[in-house]
């Protein structure tokens, strides 16, 4: 049996936290044994009491501050380590609903490619929340893609999705080799772990992802993308697109991205 362990991070989310968890129970799995382990990031607005009584059975761990994506998802991962030490671990937004079939995918995708170390799947913006709402037909919804993919304008030092905006006609069906992914959704082989971490801790939030890219591919590791597994994001559900939480972060890590 393979391991996965699921984390995922909470801040004042409860309600789309929720969401996520109520499409994780419906997940399909063979040989895999997955583990939930919520991280609270100091939340105050009764999440933590709204998921002991309501998802009772989900390993919650709270925290004193918010310690940021990077700071929680490090977290996460420890305490993982230590109550199962799984073979995976998947990093997933709390903002998110899932395929019932998109973990078994993904590790059956991974097993096939032991070179690889991080694994991203398709991810659709969720109905309703696209950035452009007035250009897709209702029959669109939810086939309008967020991520295929991503890359990097080093000129720039600014990241962008592949496939962002577009209606999904298959464009995007085979599997790839990435430069870039996003920690909205991926699969992380246990190998990738330093000091029992993912991130590093001073991206607080944002392109902390980017960084783990880079130090995959200098370690020879290859980021694949898997489009047959499929994920729904609700775009920035817990920072707010355009808020100055998110354009803070978003500038400053810029800077030592492109710094390193």
């Amino acid at each position: 049996m393979t391991s996965v362990a699921i984390i995922i991070l909470n801040y004042n989310g409860k309600d789309l936290t929720s969401l996520c968890l109520d499409s994780l129970k419906k997940i399909k799995l063979q040989n895999i044994t997955p583990h939930i382990l919520l991280i609270d990031n100091n939340s105050h607005d009764g999440s933590v009491s709204h998921f002991q009584t309501h998802f009772p059975e989900i390993e919650l761990v709270t925290t004193n501050e918010n310690l940021g994506f990077a700071g929680g998802n490090n977290l996460g991962v420890q305490k993982a380590k230590q109550l199962w030490n799984p073979d995976f671990y998947l990093l997933l937004n709390n903002d998110t609903t899932v395929d019932p079939k998109f973990l078994q995918l993904l590790v059956d995708f991974a097993i096939q490619h032991p070179q690889g170390s991080l694994f991203f799947p398709k991810i659709y913006f969720a109905p309703g929340n696209e950035f452009h709402k007035d250009r897709y037909k209702k029959s669109e919804q939810g086939k309008v893609i967020w991520f295929a993919g991503a890359q990097m304008d080093w000129n720039n030092v600014y990241g962008s999705h592949i496939g962002v905006d577009e209606v999904d006609t298959g464009q995007f069906d085979q599997p790839t080799q990435l430069e870039l992914g996003t920690g909205c959704c991926v699969l992380v082989d246990k190998s990738v772990l330093n000091n029992d971490e993912i991130f590093d801790n001073k991206f607080f939030l944002y392109y902390e992802d980017t960084d783990l890219c880079l130090k995959v591919h200098k370690q020879g590791k290859k980021l694949w993308f898997v489009p047959d597994s499929q994920v729904w994001h609700v775009n920035s559900g817990s920072s707010g697109s355009g808020s100055g939480l998110h354009d803070y972060f978003l500038t400053r890590n810029r800077l030592i991205i492109g710094m390193r």
